[in-house]
């Protein structure tokens, strides 16, 4: 029989920072995959000719900024605080959020998203030269919204991936293949996200050296961009056959 969510227990399990040190990081992964994706479509869609529908210009805008120049000339480092702040958001999730919030994991990760989304529009993006919500970089509410979705992402992956003692089963005798079923489909998630990250850093880094090497008139960004839009594709596909591989213990 499944347990009910009536309670909130603020108890945190023994394993709960190496549990949201782990799962923040494959959060922010992910997040940055469909980052990464997002801005591809961006591109592509964007125009800045006059005559250009506003949705378009504003798309245009939203890829050719302040910001996005910032991110060209210090990539790595970006990348590196990119990754820094999802793992410091997940421990603070586990430590005081996630123990705290009703329901069922992923809405306690999509209950917190708006926290950091928050603190992204009137902090990050004012200290970048974005503006206040981002209104600064001509791209009307597209900052926002966008912004808003990359978020949901990470709190949604964040609260499904993070193990919470209410969201397990609590399983009567006889009921064995229930939690093995639960624990193969946690295994398997695991292996998918995992892929993905190792896929989208060496898609990315090989898609940086081939720009470098063979197509050199090539611009960094679409070059970065097709790099690991390709590695997460292949990562995705190898992480899931190795998830239907047994665990070995």
């Amino acid at each position: 029989m499944l347990q009910r969510y009536d309670t909130v227990s603020t108890h945190r399990k023994s394993d709960w920072l190496d549990r949201a040190l782990i799962e923040g990081f494959i959060a922010t992964a992910v997040m940055t995959g469909v980052l990464l994706a997002a801005f591809g479509i961006v591109v592509a869609l964007g125009s800045d000719s006059p005559g250009s529908p506003l949705i378009s210009r504003w798309l245009w805008a939203l890829a050719h900024n302040v910001v996005t120049e910032h991110a060209q000339t210090a990539l790595p480092a970006l990348v590196l605080l990119h990754f820094v702040f999802g793992i410091n958001w997940a421990v603070l999730y586990a430590a005081f959020a996630e123990p705290r919030l009703p329901g069922p994991g992923w809405e306690r990760g999509l209950l917190f998203a708006p926290l950091p989304w928050l603190l992204s529009l009137l902090v990050f993006l004012p200290a970048v030269g974005g503006g206040v919500l981002g209104l600064g970089l001509g791209a009307g509410v597209l900052p926002i919204v966008g912004n808003l979705v990359l978020h949901l992402v990470y709190g949604f992956t964040l609260g499904y991936l993070y193990p919470s003692e209410k969201d397990r089963a609590l399983l009567e005798p006889g009921e064995i293949e229930s939690a093995e079923e639960a624990r193969i489909i946690t295994h398997s998630v695991h292996t998918l996200a995992l892929g993905l990250i190792l896929g989208v850093g060496l898609g990315g880094f090989l898609g940086l050296v081939a720009q470098a090497t063979v197509a050199p008139g090539q611009s960094l960004w679409v070059a970065l961009l097709l790099g690991a839009a390709v590695g997460s594709i292949a990562g995705a596909m190898l992480g899931s056959f190795v998830g239907l591989t047994p665990e070995r213990h």
